[in-house]
């Protein structure tokens, strides 16, 4: 994990995709398949992803999709 995290950056630094060591396609869905099975933990239910609207199927799994930030935190926007 180290290494493909230190490639990713590098070639984000770099601005060079041709140097990463897998597509991002492959991150994206290792990540979505993670947060799949968290979602799936967190409501106690079988949970189904639709690709072609990027949201599942389920409305109370959709509820978990987007950040609930504490405390009046808020993602600084650059």
């Amino acid at each position: 994990m180290d290494l493909h995290t230190v490639n990713f950056i590098e070639a984000v630094k770099s601005r060079d995709n041709i140097k990463l060591n897998a597509p991002i396609k492959v991150g994206y869905d290792a990540a979505l398949v993670s947060h799949m099975g968290n979602v799936a933990f967190k409501t106690g239910n079988r949970i189904y992803w639709d690709a072609a609207s990027g949201k599942f199927k389920e409305e109370d799994a959709n509820k978990l999709i987007t950040a609930n930030y504490q405390n009046n935190w808020k993602l600084p926007m650059l």
